[in-house]
């Protein structure tokens, strides 16, 4: 029974993390940025709000979840690392009995220090909502919240959420 403790606490402390993770573990151990410069850009086809959408929700999301302090484009600071979001896929479908939305991205943390690539992800989420047995009122309704919640800005949050959740976990002290 102690021997299959031990090797489950191994497992869930980290021996688990696949060999690109431990090396961007690695590599953010060696380097955590404390200042970033955030790029969001998208696939030809993209609507441009939902770029827009990734420099207003970003920012504050990389602060809250990371740590660190994302320069506004203007700021003549020199940054510690870039962060890339390339967007690769929004999607929208709606109709009588069905409404749906999909968004794609991918993410990379370069050093600017270094010129390594300290984190990559790629992430993507899909709502989808079948609209059936209701009346004409509430099927309006439903929709009109539906529409509220495959909104650009809330679907991209939500990616960038679950995109972050698989940012190593640890990092120096200091970048708290």
């Amino acid at each position: 029974m102690k021997s299959v403790c031990i090797a489950l606490a191994m497992l869930l402390s980290g021996c688990a993390l696949s060999p690109e993770q431990q090396l961007f573990q690695q590599r953010l151990t060696e380097e955590y940025p404390t200042t970033l410069r955030l790029v969001v850009d998208a696939d030809s086809g993209i609507p441009p709000e939902l770029v827009s959408a990734g420099y207003s929700i970003l920012p504050a999301q990389l602060e809250k979840e990371l740590g660190v302090t994302v320069l506004e484009q203007d700021d003549p600071q020199d940054a510690d690392a870039t962060m890339t979001v390339h967007i690769n896929k929004w999607h929208r479908d709606s109709s009588i009995v069905y409404q749906s939305g999909t968004v794609a991205a991918e993410y990379r943390l370069v050093s600017l220090k270094s010129g390594q690539l300290l984190w990559q992800h790629q992430e993507q989420i899909a709502n989808w909502n079948l609209l059936t047995g209701l009346s004409l009122i509430e099927e309006a309704a439903f929709a009109m919240l539906n529409e509220a919640q495959n909104e650009p800005a809330r679907m991209l949050y939500y990616l960038n959420k679950d995109a972050l959740a698989d940012f190593p976990a640890s990092r120096p002290a200091a970048a708290h």
